[in-house]
């Protein structure tokens, strides 16, 4: 979709973050998320889109994406993606591609 390596995207992630969770802000041990994953989607949906910089507690904590208390956070994130995908003019099956095979909203 956008050309770029799996290295490139992830080095645009971090500028665009500025070390920063991009869902609540904190600095603690921010690391990479793909919202799409499973099954070998995680890298063939990989865009700078479905890449976020999320701290530890939204990506692992009780609550967070990884998380066994809530999902929450997951289905907005991918429906957050969704939208995007939606602005940048994708639809139908190309969007259900780019989403790992599913619509979310």
């Amino acid at each position: 979709m956008d050309g770029l390596t799996s290295k490139e995207r992830h080095q645009i992630v971090e500028e665009r973050s500025q070390g920063l969770c991009e869902n609540c802000g904190s600095n603690y041990m921010v690391q990479h998320h793909h919202i799409i994953g499973g099954n070998g989607k995680r890298r063939q949906c990989e865009t700078i889109y479905s890449l976020i910089a999320l701290c530890w507690d939204c990506h692992h904590g009780d609550y967070g994406v990884e998380g066994n208390k809530d999902r929450s956070l997951d289905l907005k994130l991918k429906q957050n993606l969704q939208r995007k995908y939606e602005e940048l003019g994708l639809k139908g099956k190309e969007l259900q591609y780019w989403l790992g095979g599913r619509f979310y909203l």
